[in-house]
């Protein structure tokens, strides 16, 4: 506030306190008006407090503050960070507001991050585009709109939560731009200066006065800055410290001492009033997590959740103490460490929670105490009734009060009965006249007589995480893993989890009936009310089933459902048939918020019986353990080992690896729907007959794994099955994804392709990138290929049966017309293509595109690998102008080469192209206007600017430095991150988790 002072002398200066002390005016003296947060009409202020962590509540003040200031009669209004060093006056700023400006933002970043520290430019935009330690707002309507509108969205959204799309007050205001006209964005460089643009903020000092860029610097935003340890300049980040930022060093060191000498280290010592409960107790963030996200909790709590510690300290939630629910929630690790808390993990996530686990997470010895008070009595229980020891999800509660003792007894007057458990530690929670009542009205709102008089609870329920029987994360190599669905000759659309007798549908399902059955369709299932609710806002959904292309018979699914039954009138002449279930509505866990897992899922199925048959029994399925006992450990390696194409070539990278990581395999070639040469002959050493170990790989893509099913044996496909997919589009089609069900998993080379399968896999999507590692032979020379031996050469790549409109190679040829005159005897543009004869009106096309030209040399021919490693390596730049790749593997082996590669900024190939690697071209997302073979019309796929891509030619033709640079760090790129080597091991991790944690865990 000094700082401003001397600035600014003529503005008001005020300050919000998120804090209480008792004597808070006399920090201000004539300094500035001081303003405490509970003095703001907060809504529900209690609960708003409580909800937030000390960041977050410091931001989700400041639209509340707007408007106090509005309300005092303020038409101009500046905020600023306490951590911001005003150094000259904010003139922009003011001529803003004084045309009628609604409000002025200065971004975080002017210009890219161009190196691999942190934060990075994905950092930024979790965070936000704009920087809210400013924000200036004027006098206009809009101004007011966009202050109501912040509040709000931050009464509940200013959580610091990234990965839900959510950064306190910060993230929200990206929309205002767009949503609040008159919003002005203030690109100069004097304006809010940090770590995150020092970068390209080149600050300066002449005659007393500070430069950014050579613009006045107006203010120095300090985040991150400790004035009482200055030397790594902001916790926030590593790309910088005192030492690095030049001048800056001074100024940062001008303000600590100036921070200091106002009584920091003083400040520092008062406790923060939001982070106790009344009586002194430490709030841990984690109660505050679930006091915002469960709205039992928040009932328990009361309308003032700081004179409730006894309930967080001592009370239960969801059938675990408050704390351990509270923590559980939050912490990922502990969800895998524990997966079944409320089961089979209870013991043991309370003994780690009482012995180490507390202190690890920081959690305050206070609500240690009663678990262990918990456990001891476990154990005296156990101890004094060895023949029938309490059941592991039965932990007494700790201190039962005369208010549930008086329910429990109520209870069994009035029902007769016993307690189940969860009624009985929902009684144990009482411990107040106020928890009784509260209790009893709660569930008195669930009755008739309350929907009667209008008083019934509408609230919707949330599905409780530790309740519903979803799948959780197992195995922490992966994002996701699930647990395999079984190999079965009869159904499929069914995620099957092992132990259990109910399984998940996906979108659809489908039962092969083998032998003539009535129409008297009866399915039981299992309905989650509360997640119908949540999932699809309504009770009920239809169920549409039938047998093969014959009209569907629709049921309705309620949530009070356990059976569905009626007639299907619509049946087959011949059998087998196929019968189809397929639900109206479906959801996706993750989408929900439940858990990460990205399933399709509908409902779950128990049995399947059409009159007397019982078609399916979830109860009773098939296992792979059989199979299992007999297999040795390796890998059965199936798909086009010979063909010379971009697939055959994914399985013999892939075979490259397994050896690099000595996995026992063997290959089966497979080549049906084959266009290509199959000569290649470097994998006949490893070629057998029948699969010979218990996981079979399958280089083979989802629209020919049917075609496999049909042609290899069926015992084939008794192992553990895992397709290696390749695809080109964001969007899978709908006839491909029949592929899933002869398949355990899914791998992909890149995460553009996984993407992809995963939006509509039932099963998991692995990413496994190729392996890449040749050597040139000693043919490799210009005169081989009868190409000249002075001029730069670029070199194209494609397979006419990979599609021409794809590949896209009019672009380059286009790119090339541009950069470089017919005439000039420098450069030359190399065309390497096959399969030509198998698409003459492309070939033809091709032809007659090339005619004029006196520089550029066409090979048309299936080049043994061997030789097209060896073109590569005499080629100066590789060119692909792709519309689409699913990886791009003429550009990675160019790369490996250490080649300059110029390709399109879009799709697979940038899983290991960027700026610092490589050339990349920009591009445009377009519509494809008609089907060309498999991508069909209304996908999108990238045109390439050709302008961008004919300067980037010419560029790399005159820079000889910039040719080594970027072929240095393209060669470093690929043998440092896609060796065999490299990829092996992560081949290994995951065949082992199949093997071990997976296979051998299938019971027989």
């Amino acid at each position: 506030m000094l700082s401003l002072k001397d600035t600014h002398p003529d503005w008001d200066r005020h300050v919000l306190f998120v804090d209480r002390h008792s004597s808070i005016g006399d920090f201000a003296e004539e300094l500035y008006a001081a303003t405490l947060v509970e003095e703001l009409p907060l809504p529900k202020m209690n609960e708003f407090l409580f909800r937030y962590g000390i960041m977050e509540l410091n931001t989700a003040a400041k639209p509340y503050m707007f408007s106090h200031l509005r309300r005092m009669g303020y038409e101009h209004i500046v905020y600023i960070d306490p951590d911001i060093l005003v150094v000259d006056r904010l003139v922009d700023v003011e001529n803003l507001l004084d045309k009628n400006a609604t409000g002025v933002l200065t971004p975080h970043l002017t210009a890219p991050l161009e190196d691999e520290r942190l934060p990075s430019e994905l950092d930024i935009m979790r965070a936000g585009s704009y920087n809210l330690g400013f924000l200036a707002l004027g006098k206009t309507e809009q101004a007011d709109r966009f202050i109501s509108w912040w509040e709000k969205k931050l009464e509940f959204g200013a959580i610091s939560a990234p990965e839900k799309g959510l950064f306190t007050d910060q993230k929200w205001v990206d929309l205002a731009p767009g949503m609040f006209e008159g919003f002005q964005v203030l690109r100069d460089p004097g304006y809010n200066v940090a770590y995150w643009n020092l970068p390209h903020r080149k600050i300066s000092s002449r005659d007393n006065h500070w430069f950014s860029n050579d613009r006045p610097l107006r203010f120095f935003h300090f985040s991150g800055f400790d004035p009482l340890n200055p030397k790594p300049f902001s916790k926030h980040q590593n790309r910088l410290d005192l030492e690095s930022i030049g001048p800056t060093k001074a100024l940062a060191l001008e303000y600590a001492q100036k921070v200091i000498d106002n009584g920091l280290s003083s400040f520092r010592k008062i406790p923060y009033a939001f982070g106790y409960f009344s009586d002194g107790t430490p709030i841990p963030n984690a109660l505050r997590v679930l006091f915002r996200e469960d709205p039992q909790v928040r009932f328990e709590a009361g309308e003032n959740p700081f004179e409730a510690s006894d309930f967080f300290i001592n009370g239960e939630a969801g059938e675990l103490p408050v704390i351990l629910r509270a923590v559980w929630l939050e912490h990922t690790h502990l969800q895998r460490a524990f997966p079944d808390p409320l089961g089979q993990s209870r013991v043991p996530y309370y003994h780690w929670f009482a012995d180490k686990g507390a202190v690890e997470i920081g959690i305050p010895e206070t609500y240690v105490l009663p678990i262990r008070r918990a456990l001891i009595e476990a154990q005296q229980l156990q101890q004094k009734n060895q023949e029938q020891p309490i059941p592991i999800n039965q932990l007494p509660n700790y201190r039962p009060s005369i208010w549930a003792r008086g329910l429990v007894f109520l209870h069994k007057r009035a029902t007769g009965g016993q307690l189940g458990h969860a009624r009985l530690t929902q009684y144990q929670q009482v411990t107040s006249l106020g928890d009784f009542l509260r209790l009893g009205f709660a569930q008195f709102r669930g009755t008739k007589l309350a929907s009667k008089l209008g008083m019934a609870s509408n609230q919707p329920v949330k599905i409780d995480p530790l309740r519903i029987n979803l799948p959780y994360k197992t195995h922490a190599s992966e994002p996701i893993v699930f647990k395999p669905r079984r190999q079965s000759h009869h159904f499929t659309g069914l995620f099957i989890e092992e132990g259990q007798h109910a399984h998940w549908m996906g979108k659809q399902s489908r039962f092969m009936v083998k032998h003539p059955v009535d129409g008297s369709f009866r399915m039981e299932v299992e309905i989650y009310r509360e997640l119908f609710e949540q999932a699809f806002g309504k009770t009920e959904i239809e169920l549409e089933v039938g047998f093969n292309e014959l009209p569907r018979t629709k049921f309705i699914v309620d949530a009070h459902t356990s059976f569905i039954e009626g007639d299907i009138p619509h049946l087959p002449e011949e059998w087998p048939a196929v019968l189809h279930v397929t639900p109206s509505s479906s959801f996706s866990p993750k989408e929900l918020g439940l858990n990460e897992d990205t399933r399709t899922l509908t409902i779950k199925i128990r049995n399947l019986s059409l009159g007397d048959s019982l078609i399916f029994n979830g109860a009773a399925l098939p296992n792979l353990s059989a199979a299992r006992d007999h297999l040795s450990i390796g890998i059965n390696l199936i798909g086009y080992a010979r063909s010379e194409h971009g697939v055959g070539q994914s399985l013999r990278q892939f075979a490259q690896a397994l050896v690099a990581s000595n996995i026992t395999f063997g290959v089966i070639d497979f080549n049906k729907n084959n266009l290509s040469r199959t000569q290649d002959s470097s994998l006949e050493e490893k070629m057998i007959k029948d699969v010979e170990h218990g996981i079979n790989v399958l280089h083979i893509n989802a629209d020919q794994i049917g075609e496999a099913a049909l042609q290899l044996p069926s015992h084939f496909f008794s192992r553990y099955n895992i397709g290696y997919w390749h695809w080109e589009l964001p969007d899978m089609l709908q006839e491909h994804r029949a592929g899933f069900d002869n398949l355990n998993e899914v791998w992909v080379p890149t995460a553009f392709v996984q993407e992809a399968v995963a939006k509509v896999s039932p099963i998991p999507v692995v990413k496994i990138p190729h392996a890449i590692h040749f050597e040139t032979s000693a043919r490799a020379t210009r005169a081989h290929f009868k190409l000249p031996e002075n001029k730069f050469l670029f070199l194209v790549m494609y397979d006419f049966s990979s599609f021409q409109d794809r590949k896209n190679p009019d672009a380059s040829i286009r790119a090339f017309e541009q950069a470089f005159a017919a005439t000039d005897t420098e450069v030359a543009l190399v065309i390497k293509t096959q399969n030509s004869h198998h698409h003459p009106q492309d070939m033809a096309a091709l032809k007659q595109r090339l005619a004029h030209f006196k520089n550029v040399f066409w090979i048309d021919e299936t080049l043994s690998r061997q030789e097209v490693y060896d073109l590569q390596s005499v080629c100066d730049c590789y060119v692909s102008l792709h519309r689409s790749e699913g990886y791009g593997l003429g550009p990675a082996e160019s790369m490996f080469l250490g080649k300059p590669v110029i390709a399109t900024n879009w799709s697979g190939n940038t899983e290991f192209m960027h700026q610092h690697n490589s050339l990349l071209v920009d591009f445009e997302l377009i519509k494809i206007e008609k089907d060309v073979g498999v991508y069909k019309a209304g996908n999108t796929w990238a045109d390439p600017s050709v302008e961008h891509a004919a300067s980037l030619m010419r560029l790399i033709v005159g820079n000889e430095a910039l040719r080594e640079k970027i072929g240095a760090a393209a060669a470093k790129t690929m043998r440092d991150l896609y060796s065999p080597e490299v990829i092996g091991k992560r081949i290994h991790e995951r065949l082992s988790f199949i093997q071990n944690d997976i296979i051998a865990n299938i019971k027989a």
